[in-house]
């Protein structure tokens, strides 16, 4: 299977339109990229009406470990970021299902979202097996470049936390060595990791990589200033 492929078969699924509405908001990339301004910034209070902990999954696929963590936390708001718009169907519909009222899913390019994310207003980041990289130049188009954790670090507030999880060691590296080099960024013990991966916290990569008997690579960054 092609790194970086969703391990199952993808259909088009259909989406009542007041469900996709609620749950989906799809921002394209031409005017984001040349017109950005008439964006709203990406903060819990623009897109949800409410002042709550606000969470980001990066790249959240079918949105299965986003809403388990949803219907656990009713503190929090999430919102879903994920390129591929037949992914983001499937998580609108697994969201509608559990009748979630804590979380939104966004289709867009993170390259071009992550410019507005306002300093200090996101509680926490879930980056969890983005597909890795082969060249700098692809590295360049990945969710984990060290523009993309820059944007991370600005946005968390302090205390707030970067999850990343991965099966591929040499993202795994790469990632631990540029949020090293990023002020403030303090790497977390593994006995202090905020999240207990249960079974349903681990999203379909997750599962589908431990099966094929991978080796799992987890990291938590705290911001600390």
């Amino acid at each position: 299977m092609p790194r970086g492929r969703y391990p199952k078969r993808l259909y088009s699924i259909e989406i009542d339109r007041e469900v996709s509405a609620h749950y989906k908001l799809c921002w394209e990339s031409k005017p984001l990229y040349f017109q950005p301004e008439t964006f709203p910034p990406v903060t819990v209070k623009e897109l949800f009406g409410v002042d709550k902990k606000f969470a980001i999954e990066i790249g959240c696929g079918d949105g299965q470990f986003l809403c388990a963590l949803a219907m656990r936390e009713s503190d929090f708001c999430f919102l879903g970021i994920e390129a591929i718009g037949k992914l983001s169907d499937v998580a609108v519909s697994n969201a509608a299902k559990e009748s979630l009222s804590n979380i939104r899913f966004l289709r867009a390019d993170l390259r071009l979202v992550a410019p507005l994310f306002l300093p200090e207003t996101v509680d926490n980041f879930y980056l969890h097996f983005p597909a890795p990289f082969s060249s700098k130049r692809e590295l360049n188009r990945q969710t984990y470049s060290k523009e993309i954790l820059l944007h991370i670090h600005r946005a968390l507030v302090v205390g707030g936390r970067l999850s990343f999880i991965t099966d591929d060691e040499s993202a795994f590296d790469f990632v631990r060595k540029e949020a090293k080099e990023i002020e403030g960024f303090r790497a977390v013990e593994a006995k202090d990791y905020q999240l207990i991966l249960e079974d349903d916290l681990k999203s379909t990569y997750h599962k589908f990589w431990e099966r094929k008997g991978r080796t799992i690579y987890r990291t938590e960054f705290e911001k600390n200033k």
